[in-house]
């Protein structure tokens, strides 16, 4: 039998040698004897030429050269070069994840995806979950918003989705009342929000509530049995007095009443912390340091040192030196008090709120929800003690 020589076998053919270190009869270097392989097949198969058919969609590459039917491996048919991706599927045979050609199928898009459900939802329902690739395919049928849950003495009109209606109605037995429901008598509110009565009581017709009440309201009796908002009178007004012994100079400020009083100006000086006022008995030191946002962080976080936000007295007490005050941060180069409003520390009502002011106007307001218009973020300003 001849012997194949491979170009691997890196000049080991030597006539009685099939490849490197292969020798026929047993390796004797007798040539004439039986060789180690018996056939091509055999020697392709020994040489790693192991493929003898590929998949659809692609051929054999590198056949042995002993055998051609054998190969090294298999590799892609020249057409097989389309990546389909969503809502794309390749048609026919793939090879390596490509195939010949790509069809758009958008029903099988949404079933990958879980849009399983098609036609329509039952009464009061809709669909929910709407396949982007086709619109008629959607996740699962849910209960038409704006359905309403009927409580007693209601019942429900119509059809219901997970126990709720499109309307709620009163017993035909219940009555629109022109004066309310008699004592005792039980309520239903229908869903156009009319209120219905088991029984009505007699007509009697109030006294009206009063509004725009300047000076705060009170709770009277309105003549039926009920009461009704009254206005209080307005309250006898107690202007404040003047100052007097004034060391350093006067000025004119609103008394309260509608008409100005005088009052004694203090006494300011530099700081290195900010401005030191001076004022009889009372000594603070308004800091330099300006900072802006909501009035919870402001009084829960002043700077070290003593710090503290200015309650609503001190302010009071200092805005008559707003003006000398200024002066001295000015030049010291530091933020003056500006024209607006200033948290304090005083709390003004049951919610927590805290009043603002303004140290130029001597406006005073107490703060709301920012729901209600109130203030969210304003300005704070610190003082503290002096030594």
């Amino acid at each position: 039998m001849a012997s194949v020589c491979f170009i691997t076998d890196a000049g080991n053919c030597s006539g009685d040698k099939f490849s490197c270190n292969e020798t026929p009869g047993g390796g004797s270097g007798n040539p004439g004897q039986n060789p180690d392989y018996d056939t091509p097949q055999e020697q392709c198969l020994a040489a790693g030429y192991g493929v003898t058919s590929c998949p659809t969609g692609s051929h054999g590459k590198n056949p042995c050269p002993a055998d051609s039917s054998y190969y090294k491996e298999c590799v892609c048919d020249a057409n097989m070069t389309e990546t389909c991706e969503k809502t794309y599927y390749g048609v026919g045979p793939s090879c390596d994840g490509k195939y010949a050609r790509c069809e758009r199928d958008d029903d099988r898009a949404c079933k990958e995806d879980g849009y399983n459900q098609t036609g329509s939802c039952g009464t009061l329902q809709t669909a929910s979950g709407i396949c982007p690739y086709n619109s008629s395919y959607y996740r699962e049928c849910v209960c038409q918003s704006g359905l309403v849950s009927c409580t007693s003495p209601q019942v429900g009109g119509g059809s219901s989705c997970d126990g709720k209606y499109a309307s709620c109605q009163c017993p035909s037995s219940y009555k629109i009342c022109d004066c309310g429901g008699a004592v005792g008598a039980t309520s239903c509110t229908d869903s156009s929000g009319i209120i219905r009565f088991s029984n009505c009581k007699d007509c009697c017709t109030p006294e009206p509530d009063e509004t725009n009440c300047l000076y705060g309201t009170v709770t009277v009796a309105d003549g039926c049995g009920g009461t009704r908002t009254a206005c209080k009178a307005k309250p006898p007004c107690e202007p404040l007095p003047d100052d007097t012994n004034c060391n350093y100079g006067i000025v004119t400020v609103a008394d309260g009443c509608g008409g100005v009083r005088v009052v004694c100006k203090g006494q300011t000086f530099p700081d290195d912390d900010g401005v030191k006022v001076e004022d009889g008995d009372v000594c603070y030191i308004i800091g330099k340091f300006e900072g802006y946002g909501r009035g919870s962080d402001a009084i829960k976080h002043p700077p070290e040192g003593g710090w503290e936000i200015l309650d609503l007295d001190t302010w009071l007490y200092m805005i008559k030196n707003v003006e000398a005050i200024n002066d001295q941060l000015r030049q010291m180069g530091e933020p003056s008090l500006r024209n607006d409003w200033y948290w304090t520390s005083t709390v003004c009502s049951s919610n927590g709120y805290v009043y603002v002011l303004n140290p130029y106007t001597g406006e005073i307001s107490c703060t709301t929800s920012v729901y209600e218009g109130g203030i969210s973020d304003t300005y704070s300003r610190y003082f503290k003690a002096c030594d």
